[in-house]
């Protein structure tokens, strides 16, 4: 199963044509990504309109002005590439890719860029780049195409809705020493003034502009978390915003307008996402959507009698998918609009998780828990701990989790404190008690689900921050594991300060807390009370948390009596980031794993796993072993 599971294809950076029926998405199939471009509805192959082409990268940018067209912007340390990919004549059957020619835009030596989306009520298309503190807007077009600079502006700017199409454009812009606020740029004149202000100390967005009401809806932090309103462009362009959501957490996001005038929000409340329609002149009549448990993504467009979006769930990759608006549908108005791209993997192979809610000592902690079926239980238990830590575990498709269960084994994912999803406080628990309060939440879950009571063989998974807290917590409490599966993990937040991005290194600062007696949560202080077997892999290339991190521990862990492989195995994964994503080294780590868990099965007799003569036998899926 690993090897199906590693071969999953992967959509992301979704765009979709303004009227929602054409999508197009970066596609990774083959350890190369390519862009895809599909017309929703008729059921036809999605055609790659450009690549494999190896300077993609996750981070591309796609705009989709038309069916027919799709731009392509890629960032790269000499700067910032766009390309033009077009259908230059009709699809036949099985020659859909031929039907596409990709050309170059433009190139620009700059710090960053972004295409807009194709604005409502426009016929071109824009792009704003930054460099030395100054923001351009810059119009795409021609024949062939080309770049015309239409205004430079002091800041940053981001957003872009059209308060009078082709002409005024209304933008976020943070000035300089400044946070974000509301302006208007004359693109005629060139020149800009502000339309809205909060306050000197909030994060202000503008979404997009309702041009029949005279409203432009707004995001802002002024509060202490994000909230959604609307400013009165008629008036005196006071912000007025919509009352909090029931529940914790409360940060909204203004994804979009249907044709009656209510607006999209959608926020994530613990592991699901909702999505909820307010009407801006009565913000209390709010209708929640049915959305299943999952993750929607963005964008999210508004077509005439629908809401399409990215979606995805634990046993759906991601796909796209409809909310029908139709009030005179019978039955469930959520559907997918597609297929999801399974690859080899059959959807019988993959667990659907309970979500359950575990006491701990600062009160619950949800996880999501995936239970192999009876036939295909070993009484083995992986606790995943996600990284961040400002991060979640969600409803949404997650392999390596997927992985574990389809091998057998139980999987228990806690969203501990740090975690967003659950309000402002459970949020901020860590700044300064890293490494301690979130040990206490895995200690909590793990013995609940059975860890360190003779029974369950259990091991502690985590991938960057997390790799750092499964090894902390096995330190901390060497009774509660047999094992720990490290990816990208570091020795300490100021071993990692001192090497790491300086956006790395404020969340470090945030984190870091008093000093404990003895010194702050060090692993190369703690490797002698790390008694469990481990399994340690990290990317070569990765440019977050530097692979030098774990060949510290791994020096330090074998000064400590740990013997590579009897008690210690480490996995560096050339060509490989912080992610471990290309399809080479995530095969190589999944079958890793499955080893170390076979290992751990043998060391513990569980479930019949062990071979007599002492050789770690696989765990494999029923049909595999058939």
């Amino acid at each position: 199963m690993s090897e199906d599971l590693a071969r999953v294809p992967t959509s992301r950076a979704f765009a979709f044509t303004p009227d929602g029926w054409n999508v197009a998405r970066l596609v990774d199939r083959h350890d190369a990504l390519a862009v895809e471009v599909r017309r929703l509805g008729d059921g036809a192959s999605a055609p790659v309109v450009h690549g494999p082409d190896p300077s993609l990268s996750p981070e591309a940018q796609l705009s989709l002005p038309a069916g027919d067209r799709v731009l392509i912007g890629i960032s790269s340390d000499e700067g910032f590439r766009v390309l033009q990919a077009r259908r230059t004549r009709r699809t036949r059957a099985g020659d859909t890719d031929r039907a596409w020619r990709a050309e170059p835009v433009a190139e620009l030596e700059v710090d960053t860029a972004r295409l807009l989306p194709r604005l409502a009520g426009a016929d071109w298309d824009l792009l704003v780049s930054c460099a030395d503190g100054v923001s351009t807007i810059w119009r795409i077009g021609g024949d062939p195409p080309g770049l015309r600079r239409l205004a430079r502006i002091p800041g940053l700017l981001g957003g872009g809705a059209w308060l009078e199409p082709a002409r005024e454009l209304a933008v976020d812009l943070s000035e300089p020493g400044g946070r974000a606020s509301g302006y208007a740029v004359d693109l005629a004149g060139g020149t800009y003034h502000r339309l809205f202000h909060v306050s000197d100390d909030s994060d202000d967005r503008i979404v997009l502009c309702d041009h029949r009401r005279g409203l432009l809806a707004v995001t802002s932090d002024w509060g202490g978390h994000r909230a959604a309103g609307v400013a009165d462009l008629r008036g005196a362009r006071r912000v007025r915003f919509f009352p909090d959501p029931p529940g914790e957490d409360r940060p909204l996001d203004v994804c979009g307008r249907v044709r009656d005038g209510r607006l999209v929000l959608r926020r994530q409340r613990g592991v699901r996402s909702e999505l909820t329609l307010i009407d801006p002149a009565d913000p209390r009549a709010r209708v929640r959507l049915a959305i299943p448990d999952g993750l929607v993504g963005l964008p999210v467009v508004c077509a005439a009698d629908r809401i399409r979006f990215p979606f995805t769930a634990p046993t759906v990759p991601t796909t796209c998918a409809s909310y029908l608006l139709d009030t005179h549908r019978p039955g469930d108005r959520f559907l997918l609009d597609e297929p999801p791209d399974m690859g080899d993997v059959s959807g019988s192979d993959l667990v659907k998780p309970d979500v359950v809610s575990f006491p701990g000592p600062r009160g619950d902690i949800e996880a999501l828990v995936y239970r192999p079926s009876p036939a295909r239980r070993h009484d083995l238990v992986v606790v995943a701990l996600h990284g961040g830590p400002v991060g979640q575990w969600s409803a949404a498709f997650t392999p390596e989790l997927q992985l574990f269960a389809g091998l057998g084994v139980t999987v228990v994912a806690p969203n501990y404190h740090g975690s967003f999803g659950y309000g402002r406080e459970f949020l901020r628990a860590l700044e300064g008690g890293a490494g301690s309060v979130d040990v206490e939440d895995v200690v909590a879950v793990a013995t609940a689900a059975g860890a360190g009571n003779g029974r369950v063989a259990t091991v502690l998974y985590g991938h960057s921050y997390g790799a750092f807290l499964a090894l902390v917590t096995a330190a901390s409490r060497p009774w509660l594991c047999d094992g720990v599966v490290a990816v990208a993990p570091f020795v300490s937040l100021s071993h990692l300060a001192s090497m790491c991005t300086p956006a790395v290194r404020r969340l470090v600062d945030l984190l870091s807390g008093p000093p404990e007696p003895v010194g702050e949560v060090d692993l190369l202080r703690r490797c002698a009370d790390l008694r469990a077997k481990l399994l340690i892999a990290h990317g070569c290339e990765d440019d977050v948390v530097p692979i030098e991190q774990s060949y510290l521990l791994c020096e330090r862990l074998r000064a400590s009596g740990h013997r590579d492989g009897r008690t210690l195995w480490f996995l560096p994964l050339p060509n490989e980031g912080h992610a471990i994503s290309g399809r080479t080294g995530v095969l190589r780590l999944y079958r890793q794993i499955e080893l170390f868990l076979s290992e751990i099965a043998n060391q513990t007799w569980v479930g019949g796993t062990s071979s007599r003569n002492g050789t770690a036998v696989p765990l494999r899926h029923p049909q595999e072993r058939r």
